[in-house]
């Protein structure tokens, strides 16, 4: 990826105590249309010691996996997905958003459901969601490169006397 900085960007954006150890390199870009840009990439000064990854705690999951089918206004789906049953921490600012819907909103759940559109008269068009889901604790849930902790049921272990 090339974006078009300028130098102040690039001292501002490298300003950080955690990245004062890059500096820039001069490079040649090669576009995907064949042109060739004159740029800057911000390096390590120094390789890394062995064993000091700067990725090491950044792992990989899998968020959502799934099928869905069409056939006229029906849509059937199933699989990894994230329930939608609310758009407030998309749409609304600050406390009617964001922070009161961490409360409700839901990932990382397995189900399926369907959905329905209607009408396109008078009434404009609506579509009927139905979804049924469970929270996923499968391999899926698990992070791979590190641990991430998510969707861990921890259960008491329950002793015999009483």
């Amino acid at each position: 990826m090339v974006f078009a900085l300028t130098h102040d960007d690039l001292e501002r954006l490298y300003a950080a105590p955690s990245l004062e150890e890059y500096r820039p390199e001069a490079v040649v870009a090669h576009s995907l249309e064949g042109k060739t840009l004159p740029a800057l990439c911000d390096n390590l000064r120094e390789a890394p010691e062995p064993g000091e990854a700067y990725f090491e705690d950044i792992g990989v999951f899998v968020e959502t996996l799934g099928l869905a089918y069409q056939f006229g206004a029906v849509t059937l789906f199933g699989g990894k997905f994230n329930p939608t049953f609310g758009i407030a921490w998309d749409v609304a600012p600050g406390i009617y958003g964001a922070d009161l819907a961490d409360d409700y909103e839901l990932t990382e759940r397995i189900g399926g459901g369907g959905a329905v559109t209607l009408g396109g008269g008078d009434f404009g068009r609506h579509t009927l969601t139905g979804q049924v889901f469970f929270l996923d604790t499968s391999v899926l849930s698990q992070s791979w490169g590190t641990e991430s902790g998510f969707n861990r049921i921890k259960v008491p272990k329950v002793s015999q006397d009483f």
